[in-house]
């Protein structure tokens, strides 16, 4: 039983110096720590859990007691008829014993409600694979153990860091910025640890989160003082740059170390104290008007669609106009890995962020030291010497001030999109053209990345870098990045979305809907249950996002790719059904239902109706500004209409399918055009 109480006193007790100039900030956060550990091991008993199943049902223990008896007759006898017997008796235990327990589960998280119950039911259908298989990091040189496994994950990853940081930070004489110090209050601190998620996994901070959750009005207010005592010395403890890194498979079948991608396990409190800082650069970046208008990652109302977005509405409307596109992706080599220091510190000083704020990022990101976990083996520590830790908050802000600027090294009549780190650039162009006008344009394009990334030390990675020609009428033409030619695919994966030259996502919902299939088949097998309100949630949590990942962008149109999505609902309530009558149901059974009975039995409506209500969502979002758009791109709105026959929106009519097609001609031209049309809010439309 945990003594809440006693955690908290025993940290208040302790004879800490807070305010004491001549400790230094880090011996003071190592003091807190120890305290905090030991009032950790004091409040929180150990207890033994023995494995197993008690109290199991009478039917259960008999089966389980023949079937331990059938094993102890197998083992003297050896008698193959025994055997046959043991085994079909221990796999009808085992079967059995497996309903009973799921069906348990179920309906224990069932009484304590839906988030907990979705939480736990991920790691049943999706449990994540940290398993690392044998490794071959030299040719005939194989890693077997752990410890061998970790120890050469650790080497490879070690390797990555290679710009080292050539010149110390140095500020301007003339240097001044318009954002305070970003000082934390107790309250401050204290409402983002009660907002941070309950967890459990080995830090470096040597605490549970939890155990830290629980104990936070005792402690937000020396950790405040101790946050605020690193900004102001510029001085991270040692605790807070020091990572335990889970290798990540980037491959169906890894072999090799560099199969793997590195996730940095961070400190839980210098996590919460980033969440703080990450505020005050997001305001100061936003008030100083520094993104580019193509980067769509890290900013607030924007996202993978808004991006996706923008895009087609360039292809499109070129496509409509009868012109080709063409559309280069780019690839960063490691690229959170390779950000060099100094570079990168130069850029902040650039956009003016508060000194003290620049010190302590200088202090966090250097002298960082990792460790590789595999099993319940460690690597020896290993230096990064360059590079923003991939798992940490700042991180991916920090990385986007770093590539922010590649927009302008592109010539005109060439546009681009980016998300992260992630990036495409395009140009289209007509049969009027030239015929080397676009291959110019777009290859001067790649070459100034390519100077770019040179000169921020970013190295491109060449074999992934793609390119897919749009449009009716379509002319391959060749480019090259560093005198090798890039491959034209006729499919590309772009943010989620299969991209075709045709744009009309044929291939996208075929994958989709696939991976549905592959969830139904999994949930029904993986759970007993026949209670309505249980199974509809399983399926609401883990197969219709799938069926309904950025809709906006990718809604489709063609008859059969509609009835393929519409099948996965219908084909799951149908299962459901026979499962709750007893038998396979068929059209000619007296119980049977139709798709919309069932749809209605479950409280579901059909997928068809939930995209639409979405594209309406996100008109009415971009109307009133919770998307960053400019809406002006897409269509304009009347301040106010004279007659009862005028529509509010105005936008360019398309002429081909692909056109007509996109988000915003397809969902303007499903509003009714009458004055007396109820309203459409967000609260009118279905979830």
């Amino acid at each position: 039983m945990i003594v809440m109480p006693s955690a908290g006193s025993i940290v208040e007790r302790r004879q800490i110096l807070w305010r004491d100039e001549k400790n230094r900030c880090i011996q003071i956060f190592g003091t807190f720590l120890t305290h905090m550990r030991q009032a950790f091991l004091i409040s929180i008993p150990i207890q033994k859990v023995t494995p197993g199943c008690h109290n199991l049902p009478k039917y259960l223990n008999n089966l389980k007691q023949q079937a331990e008896s059938l094993h102890k007759r197998v083992a003297s006898s050896r008698k193959n008829d025994d055997f046959l017997i043991y085994v079909l008796l221990a796999c009808k235990y085992r079967k059995k014993l497996l309903k009973y327990q799921r069906n348990l589960e179920l309906q224990n998280f069932k009484a304590r409600g839906p988030s907990r119950f979705t939480h736990y039911a991920k790691f049943v259908l999706k449990p994540r694979n940290t398993l690392v298989p044998t490794l071959e990091p030299l040719p005939g040189c194989y890693a077997t153990s752990d410890q061998e496994k970790a120890d050469s994950l650790a080497s490879h990853f070690e390797k990555q860091y290679l710009n080292k940081s050539t010149s110390p930070l140095s500020f301007p004489s003339n240097f001044n910025s318009s954002q305070t110090t970003p000082w934390i209050t107790d309250n401050n601190l204290f409402k983002l640890m009660m907002k941070s998620k309950n967890s459990s996994t080995h830090t470096s901070d040597g605490v549970p989160h939890t155990f830290m959750k629980m104990i936070s009005p005792s402690i937000s207010s020396p950790l405040s003082q101790i946050c605020n005592l690193t900004m102001s010395r510029g001085a991270v403890p040692k605790v807070w740059k020091h990572s335990y890194i889970i290798p990540l498979n980037k491959t169906a079948k890894p072999t090799q170390p560099s199969d793997f991608r590195p996730i940095s396990i961070t400190s839980q409190i210098c996590r919460i104290y980033e969440r703080f800082l990450l505020k005050q650069i997001i305001a100061h970046l936003d008030s100083i008007n520094f993104w580019s208008d193509e980067q769509h990652g890290f900013r607030p109302r924007r996202s993978t669609v808004s991006c996706m977005l923008t895009a087609l509405n360039d292809w499109t409307d070129n496509i409509d106009r009868g012109n080709q596109v063409d559309i280069v992706y780019l690839d960063y080599a490691k690229a959170f890995d390779r950000v060099q220091h100094d570079l990168l510190l130069a850029k902040l000083v650039e956009v003016r962020l508060n000194p003290s704020l620049i010190r302590w990022i200088d202090s966090f990101l250097t002298e960082r030291y990792f460790e590789v976990k595999v099993g319940k083996s460690y690597s020896v520590k290993r230096k990064a010497l360059c590079g923003v830790p991939q798992g940490s908050v700042l991180s991916p802000i920090l990385f986007g001030i770093f590539v922010n600027d590649v927009p302008k090294t592109l010539p005109p009549g060439v546009k681009c999109r980016q998300f992260a780190d992630d990036l495409k650039i395009y140009a289209s162009f007509s049969n009027s053209d030239s015929s080397n006008s676009l291959p110019n344009r777009l290859q001067l394009a790649i070459d100034s990345v390519i100077l770019w990334s040179k000169k921020a030390k970013l190295d491109l990675n060449n074999s992934k870098t793609e390119c897919i020609t749009l449009g009716n009428r379509r002319v391959m033409n060749t480019y090259t990045i560093e005198g090798n030619i890039i491959c034209q695919k006729t499919l590309i994966r772009d943010l989620g979305f299969l991209i075709s030259p045709k744009l009309d996502f044929s291939d996208h919902w075929h994958k989709a809907t696939n991976s549905a299939k592959f969830l139904v088949s999994k949930i029904f097998t993986s759970y007993s249950s026949n209670d309505s309100k249980i199974m509809t949630l399983l399926y609401k949590t883990f197969i219709r996002p799938v069926l309904e990942y950025g809709t906006e962008v990718s809604s489709p149109y063609k008859k059969c790719d509609i009835r393929a999505i519409e099948s996965i609902q219908n084909s799951f309530t149908r299962r459901l059904l026979s499962r709750q009558i007893g038998r396979y149901l068929t059209p000619s059974d007296p119980d049977y239902l139709s798709a919309n009975q069932r749809n209605a039995k479950c409280g579901l409506v059909s997928l068809e109706q939930r995209r639409q209500a979405t594209d309406y969502k996100m008109i009415i979002k971009m109307q009133l500004g919770k998307i960053d758009i400019n809406t002006d791109d897409f269509f304009t709105t009347n301040t106010f209409t004279k007659t009862r026959s005028s529509n509010t929106f105005h936008w360019k009519a398309g002429k081909t399918k692909t056109r007509r097609n996109f988000f915003v001609h397809r969902t303007l031209s499903r509003i009714p055009v009458s004055s007396d049309r109820p309203s459409i809010s967000l609260h009118s439309l279905p979830n």
